[in-house]
């Protein structure tokens, strides 16, 4: 009685293969990352992650060479990356569609779809570009978060009578008044992008009889810089 037992076979490519395989995702992986700098806003910018876009598209392309058409690979690679957990937490959703992008470089030069993978690259590049460009989804106002301390055991009205004339919306979130003094916390939207506006209306706050501090912050993740 004969027992079947799975053989594996040595995956064979050229040296030469080899080298163009790996120097085209690194060109593409490269091209990958000065999209992500030119493109890139916010506080979330880390080199680390500009390295791990650099060499994750001829890893995989190197894996996809290593299984090739083999099953029983394949299988094992499933096996091995199940070991592993990524517990590196994706602050920013853009962040992701560049991972994604690094894979199927690495996906498109290890199957020595090379054109397809040159000519897709270009495409998102450019379209990035352009979203970049028009600043497409980007809003022409700002919220904020409006912190302000007066002295005083009442509430000072001309705060809020203030803020409903300089912002389209405003709303109070909390208001706490302790012994000689309060404060209140008022979540605001201001038309238009511009600095200047909201320090106005910071100076015309501080400007009030008992307020001893004003303050705005941006309850944004990604702060455009």
């Amino acid at each position: 009685m004969s027992t079947l037992a799975p053989q594996l076979q040595a995956i064979s490519f050229s040296i030469i293969d080899l080298l163009l395989t790996l120097s085209l995702s690194f060109v593409l992986g490269f091209w990958e990352v000065f999209i992500y700098r030119t493109t890139h806003s916010g506080l979330t910018y880390e080199r680390s992650f500009l390295v791990s876009l650099t060499l994750m598209p001829p890893i995989v392309a190197l894996v996809m060479m290593f299984i090739g058409s083999n099953l029983a690979l394949s299988l094992g690679m499933i096996g091995a990356l199940s070991i592993i957990r990524f517990r590196t937490v994706i602050k920013d959703s853009r962040d992701m569609v560049y991972l994604f992008w690094a894979i199927a470089i690495g996906l498109g030069c290890g199957t020595m779809n090379w054109m397809a993978s040159i000519v897709s690259s270009g495409f998102f590049g450019l379209i990035l570009f352009v979203i970049n460009f028009l600043r497409y989804g980007r809003t022409n106002h700002s919220n904020f978060v409006l912190v302000v301390t007066g002295g005083g055991k009442t509430f000072n009205d001309a705060v809020m009578a203030l803020v409903s004339d300089h912002a389209s919306y405003s709303t109070m979130r909390s208001l706490e008044i302790n012994g000689d003094g309060w404060e209140i916390v008022v979540e605001l939207r201001l038309d238009g992008t511009d600095d200047a506006f909201s320090r106005q209306l910071l100076e015309k706050i501080r400007d009030i009889p008992d307020i001893s501090n004003a303050s705005l912050l941006a309850p944004h993740l990604a702060l455009p810089i």
